[in-house]
């Protein structure tokens, strides 16, 4: 499940930069592309884990990372990534 997830991320993100390379796509578009699938990642990542508690217990006392916390942290990745790219994007424009 995590292998499915991680691949419709990167095939996304492949085709908008084929998009952009292409100038169909700007930089805010995508950075609000990436803004949408990082909040579904990272909802999609608590609804796998209970609690807040129950993935700050697993990540941090045994090392080991489940599948819930990486779509938390891809997540978060894609939603700083999306934020930093609308700026950018609004700047040019």
């Amino acid at each position: 499940m995590l292998l499915l997830g991680i691949i419709v991320v990167l095939l996304l993100v492949i085709a908008v930069i084929l998009l952009m390379i292409f100038g169909i796509v700007v930089l805010a578009n995508l950075g609000i592309v990436l803004i949408v699938a990082g909040i579904g990642c990272a909802g999609y990542g608590f609804i796998q884990n209970n609690s807040l508690e129950a993935q700050l217990n697993s990540f941090l006392s045994s090392g080991s990372v489940n599948p819930g916390n990486m779509f938390i942290i891809v997540g978060v990745i894609l939603l700083v990534v999306g934020i930093i790219l609308c700026v950018v994007g609004k700047k040019k424009n």
